[in-house]
């Protein structure tokens, strides 16, 4: 489509075109397309960077996808790269929605806190700086 457009002219794609284009055809629920652009991306020598992840883990959650979210999720995190507030606004949001809401945090966990506890402290240690904070204090 239009990244073949862009090949057909002898144009360089970045990171930055190809984030523009998987952002855009999220946003128009064509996942398929997104995922295929991350691919060809990873198959040119360009690294996804946290708004790859980001424009795809939105629209996955959107969808309730949230399987597909959490393993986009760990490669992510697998790849050192670290979750925006965007990701965990729509992690929160969609997992709420859903019943695997109760099923990940235990609601014998919420009584004692303690399991959440030690979730929450995993989930900073994965994050760094004002978001970090930000989502720690939140939760």
């Amino acid at each position: 489509m239009v990244f073949d457009e862009i090949r057909k002219r002898d144009l360089r794609a970045t990171v930055v075109s190809f984030n523009t284009l998987i952002n855009g055809y999220c946003k128009l629920g064509d996942l398929e397309e997104g995922f295929r652009l991350k691919s060809v991306m990873e198959d040119v020598g360009i690294c996804p960077n946290a708004f790859t992840y980001s424009s795809l883990i939105i629209a996955l959650c959107k969808e309730s996808r949230l399987d597909d979210v959490n393993v986009l999720f760990d490669e992510m995190c697998n790849r050192g790269l670290i979750p925006n507030g965007f990701i965990f606004t729509s992690l929160i949001d969609g997992k709420s929605k859903s019943e695997q809401w109760e099923a990940e945090i235990g609601t014998e966990n919420l009584s004692t806190g303690l399991e959440l506890d030690r979730n929450i402290n995993e989930l900073g240690k994965k994050m760094s700086g004002r978001d970090g904070i930000f989502w720690v204090f939140w939760i």
